[in-house]
């Protein structure tokens, strides 16, 4: 993790009016995890608040019918290629012509792809994290029927908090990326939280006459969860990191 110095200058300027909205925290980066294919799921393996890694499993699909047709296609490349082996010594020795060598070579590629084909329909009945983290939502149960792009999942990285802000047409001239954000949580207004502004929508809401804003809280996590109700004011100053 990078340290984070924020240095205000004596100079800096300041805000015509300030900015005060209140906002909730979320984790900086996240993950929602979906389902491969469909099935009927059979294990759950994951608990809300789990730290996880990527690459660990969270949930099984049925997969007794691809486990047995991955073994099947197995079989069948091993078989074929055995066969390739002797077919290549006959070759060798004038006893069958190149055309036959040849369509049993393409035969045994063909067997290759069905059996990774057969692996990869397996290896999709598990669901595991793209990420490491903790995970924050379960959307499945053992039992459950799902299908294939369903969300099951929600893995979060704590560390980094972010809150959206939006701020008022009249007071954008006041906003800037890179300007120095302090929060406080509304529950604990004697808790500071530094950040500062990350990116400014190049878009206003005609209804509301607003613009987001996100705002970044680096290493926010060791004070606030997810989820905090914070107030936030932008400041006069610029934030510098390295």
């Amino acid at each position: 993790m990078k340290e984070w110095w924020f240095l205000l200058g004596l100079a800096s300027p300041v805000l015509a009016q300030p900015v005060i909205l209140q906002a909730s925290l979320e984790a900086a980066v996240s993950a929602s995890v979906f389902a491969l294919r469909s099935g009927v799921v059979n294990a759950v393996r994951g608990r809300i608040g789990q730290v996880v890694c990527a690459g660990d499993t969270l949930a099984v699909l049925e997969e007794g019918a691809l486990r047995l047709e991955e073994e099947a296609a197995r079989l069948a490349l091993e078989q074929g290629r055995r066969r390739l082996g002797r077919v290549r010594l006959l070759h060798a020795i004038g006893g069958i012509s190149a055309q036959d060598l040849e369509g049993l070579e393409f035969a045994v590629k063909a067997a290759e792809i069905r059996w990774r084909r057969a692996r990869l329909d397996r290896q999709q009945a598990l669901i595991t994290a793209p990420m490491d983290g903790i995970l924050a939502g379960i959307d499945i149960e053992v039992g459950e029927r799902i299908t294939a792009g369903k969300a099951c999942f929600q893995i979060i990285d704590p560390t980094d908090l972010k809150a959206e802000l939006f701020i008022p047409v009249d007071q954008l001239a006041e906003v800037e990326e890179g300007q120095e954000v302090v929060g406080w949580p509304l529950a604990d207004p004697e808790q500071r939280l530094r950040g500062f502004v990350a990116g400014i929508s190049p878009v206003v809401d005609a209804e509301s006459g607003r613009c987001q804003v996100l705002i970044l809280f680096p290493e926010a996590g060791e004070k606030c969860k997810p989820g905090t109700l914070v107030q936030v004011e932008l400041q006069g100053g610029m934030v510098q990191w390295n």
